[in-house]
């Protein structure tokens, strides 16, 4: 695994002591951490090749001077410099654990292969990725080139916050480097965050190979991980307290401060880790293993597969998500496959080269990614569709006439819309922004059709959101998954009298709209496509919502009435061209943007404002983050909100969810069904009070719950146990709900225009939004938020570029 964070400016030291304070040249006698090393080319332009990281030479470097500090190497050398970014390099938990485990002699192996795994990985980096500014191209484009000269400072660390064994690397790469052999410069480091993921796979893959290489270690899956086959995976979850693990304790202190002790609290100043000597750690991880010992293989780890013996799944797999993918997708698949087969990063590259020679892999242009790639069968689906798809929209054997009532509260824009519809084609869209009253002109048009006597079926992605189109627009509907399973079987059949609406169209992908489109096309029906291209891309390849909208007929909502004053409908109107920092500027003035140094601070602040309103109105008032980690974290805060706040009463019952999750639940506790139950007419994403739990002799549980819809279910978590806290949400479970007040949590690692779009539109009022950031001041924090919320995701189909 591999993390990066920008380390902001050099003007507060300690964030250079984090990484010196611990470390020392005897760890092994009786101390903490090993020395820091230097790596990379400019470590040998500075003289600083095999020696270690002082605290002295470290201070200076990352302020921009020279190793003793008396030169400046880059224009704004000092205390404003920014130091660079963090790049720390994980391995996988049960290489931990054997790590940790192990005996002196075996630890120091794994070590090594960490060692030489990292280094493999920023040798690439220095080589491919390393990045300075050099001027403007003829188009006034910023220009960025590749000068192979970089700086890390590594720092090997053993153990974890909580003090599990969790071999890991702060690799600093500072904010150097120099071109044309001229003169130092500071980094351009898009292109660093972009190769994130990939960059983490190719560790992993050399690491793997190190470790069967070395130690003879046999590997397996894990998901898109590896593991050591000796080490039990419950030993890996005894060692895997979280860090940030929020306990009601933890909770209460968070909830309770407030703008005159939060300050003097130490919990919300950033996290200290505790350190032990390493030996001293080795002798408590063995006891809480319980004296388990590693077993390590006399045979050589055997591997009869090559890359190429699985090139079906790879490239299935790389346009399962995108119908184009870049060299960098390659490059994460092809390790990906190799870390499973012990096989390392030359190996992989070698493979890479073939791989992009391939027959069944399409050369193609992209304006902005330059060279990119898709497989034939992608080109050939996605031909066929577009082709068919847009003589079947100008067919008009389902045009009709409709004569709206007097008292139709209509505006123009959707009665334009609604006439458009029924007297279009066989094939066409109504695409609206947030908020201009899509399902109020959905209930028209069904009332429109079923008056002419025609049969109109709805469908969606998700369970939660055809729940809320019936809901909303009278229209019978269910999830896209089931219609098409009923379809196939022959349980539902559809005639040239059926009208089929796809709500959220803009989230269903290419291959899943084709085999809809097959279906009606076959039985003579209607397909009407409703979404907003502006929202959440397909999970799945392609993005053929946004296509057909320039080749069909096209039906826009743009007036927002969702908003109640024109400056928070401009602001939807901006996040949606992509001027996000501006829009966060806006609702910072209005006191409608928190910013703490410490997460759990910024989500107290979120949660303690949700709830004053929540009391009054809790449909009303939701809360928003894009991780699930973020979610659980707002959970648990709220939670414990209702309990100070005497709303939680009765007992506490313990139970397991779906996902091993331990949940307290008690009556008055809002929970969320995560999997669809027919049995109790519940959908993934419905929501609830619960009104009695009660635990059983046999300790199963029974819990009775209010849905949101004014329902009542009762079951017993025998049969069903996939449920969750229900207080927030994310951005993916709030696409197409609208409430008062949207409470929402920012964070840099999971961002994108469509995610940002969606969650700063839910609201009738301005939304409140909430961040933290350690490391950065919130004039920086912002910048960094808003240059991740401005990216839009690479959604594009293969027949927009033509084949080399």
């Amino acid at each position: 695994m591999l993390t990066i964070t920008r380390l902001g400016k050099c003007s507060d030291q300690s964030k250079i002591a984090y990484y010196t304070e611990i470390a020392s040249l005897n760890y092994y006698s009786n101390e903490y951490e090993p020395q820091g090393y230097w790596y990379g080319n400019l470590s040998g332009q500075l003289k600083l090749k095999g020696k270690g990281v002082t605290h002295e030479h470290l201070l200076n470097l990352a302020q921009g001077y020279s190793k003793d500090g008396r030169k400046p190497l880059v224009k704004n050398a000092g205390t404003e410099h920014w130091i660079g970014s963090d790049l720390t390099f994980s391995a996988p938990k049960s290489v931990s654990v054997l790590f940790g485990l192990s005996e002196k002699k075996q630890r120091k192996q794994i070590q090594q292969c960490h060692q030489i795994a990292i280094e493999k990985t920023l040798k690439y980096i220095e080589k491919h990725i390393i990045q300075t500014r050099s001027g403007f191209d003829d188009y006034k484009n910023r220009q960025r080139v590749n000068t192979n000269k970089a700086l890390f400072a590594v720092f090997e660390h053993a153990s974890s916050r909580k003090l599990d064994p969790q071999l890991h690397s702060h690799c600093l790469l500072l904010n150097l480097t120099y071109q044309n052999g001229k003169e130092f410069s500071s980094l351009e480091t898009l292109k660093l965050h972009q190769y994130q993921k990939v960059l983490g796979v190719m560790y992993r893959n050399e690491l793997s190979h190190q470790l069967t290489k070395k130690l003879n270690l046999s590997i397996q899956h894990d998901d898109e991980f590896f593991k050591i086959r000796t080490v039990p995976d419950e030993l890996c979850k005894r060692f895997s307290k979280r860090s940030d693990e929020i306990t009601e304790a933890i909770a209460e202190k968070a909830l309770i401060s407030n703008s005159t002790t939060k300050g003097k609290a130490a919990l919300f100043t950033r996290d200290k880790k505790v350190h032990l000597p390493r030996e001293a750690l080795h002798q408590y991880w063995k006891v809480e293993s319980e004296n388990w010992i590693p077993k390590y293989p006399e045979n050589a780890f055997q591997n009869d597969y090559k890359l190429s013996d699985f090139k079906s799944e790879m490239l299935s797999e790389l346009v399962e998500q995108q119908s184009i993918f870049q060299h960098k997708h390659l490059l994460e698949v092809v390790n990906k496959y190799a870390q499973w087969l012990g096989l390392g990063i030359d190996v992989a590259l070698d493979y890479l080269t073939q791989l992009e020679r391939d027959n069944e892999v399409v050369t193609l242009i992209h304006p902005s990614f330059g060279e990119c790639y898709t497989t034939q069968a992608q080109l050939e689906l996605e031909k066929s569709f577009y082709i068919e798809a847009v003589e079947y929209s100008a067919q008009k054997s389902h045009a009709m006439s409709y004569q709206l009532s007097p008292d139709s509260t209509l505006n123009q824009e959707q009665q334009k819309a609604l006439t458009g519809v029924i007297s279009a084609g066989s094939l066409s869209i109504i695409n609206g922004l947030p908020g201009t009253g899509k399902s109020y002109l959905l209930k028209e048009l069904n009332t429109a059709y079923t008056t002419n006597k025609y049969k109109v079926i709805g469908c969606c992605i998700a369970a939660k959101a055809a729940e809320n189109l019936q809901e909303s627009s009278a229209i019978k509907s269910q999830t896209l998954d089931s219609l098409l399973l009923s379809l196939k079987s022959g349980a539902k059949k559809l005639n040239e009298k059926t009208i089929v609406v796809l709500d959220e169209a803009g989230m269903v992908g290419v291959e899943k709209l084709n085999r809809l489109f097959e279906y009606v096309e076959m039985s003579r029906a209607k397909l009407v496509l409703v979404g907003d291209y502006n929202q959440l891309t397909p999970i799945q390849a392609g993005n053929p919502y946004f296509r057909l909208k320039d080749k069909i007929p096209f039906f826009e909502l743009n007036n927002i009435q969702r908003q109640k004053l024109e400056k928070d409908r401009q602001n939807v109107l901006d996040i949606k061209s992509g001027q996000v920092l501006g829009v966060l500027n806006d609702l910072d003035k209005r006191g409608n943007l928190s910013f703490e140094k410490a997460h759990l601070q910024a989500k107290a602040n979120l949660v303690n404002d949700w709830y004053s309103s929540f009391q009054s109105k809790p449909l009303e008032n939701i809360m928003i983050a894009s991780t699930k980690q973020d979610v659980a974290d707002l959970n648990k805060l709220a939670r414990q909100k209702l309990k100070l706040d005497e709303q939680l009463s009765g007992l506490t019952v313990q139970m397991l969810n779906h996902e091993d999750q331990l949940l307290n639940l008690q009556k008055g506790d809002q929970v969320m069904f995560r999997k669809n139950a027919h049995e109790i007419e519940v959908n993934n994403g419905s929501t609830g009070l619960i009104k009695e739990v009660q635990q059983l002799i046999d300790r199963s549980i029974n819990i009775k719950i209010a849905l949101d819809n004014g329902k009542q279910v009762e079951f017993n978590t025998k049969y069903y146990s996939a449920l969750d806290y229900g207080y927030a949400m994310t951005t993916h479970k709030s696409q197409g709900l609208t409430c008062d007040n949207a409470y929402i949590f920012f964070s840099e690692r999971y961002l994108s225009k469509e995610l940002t779009y969606v969650k700063m539109s839910r609201s009738r009022n301005a939304p409140k939004v909430y961040c933290a950031s350690a490391l950065l001041e919130k004039t920086e924090y912002l910048k960094e938020l808003s240059l991740k919320a401005e990216m839009e995701a690479e959604k594009i189909d293969a027949i927009e570029f033509e084949a080399n």
